[in-house]
């Protein structure tokens, strides 16, 4: 039997998995999406820009038996664009970092 070595480092296949796990967590979560992207809005309006540290500051709460991958999905719209990156305050989240976000259309006015 012959072993063939997998590929370390596969972007095709690391972007595949990221969209396939944000899908996942998403999948029947519709109505907490579209809440929780209105918050993003709303504060990125206000602030000029939103983090997802930001909309949990805002009351939003990952639903139950959901996989945290969910909160990719929120700035997974038209209405966001990446604007730079952030560190997280959440203690859990031990200093990650984090994408900052914009309203697209703010942007190009």
């Amino acid at each position: 039997m012959t072993l063939q070595q997998l590929p370390l480092f596969d972007l095709a296949e690391s972007l595949r998995r990221r969209d396939a796990g944000m899908a996942q967590a998403a999948e029947g979560r519709a109505g907490w999406l579209a809440y929780a992207r209105g918050v993003a809005e709303a504060i990125a309006r206000d602030k000029g820009s939103v983090t997802a540290d930001d909309v949990r500051a805002a009351g939003v709460e990952t639903p139950p038996n959901t996989s945290p991958n969910i909160w990719g999905s929120v700035f997974n719209d038209a209405r966001f664009a990446f604007l730079d990156f952030a560190y997280s305050a959440r203690p859990e989240a031990h200093h990650n970092l984090i994408r900052r976000w914009g309203i697209r259309e703010a942007m190009t006015a």
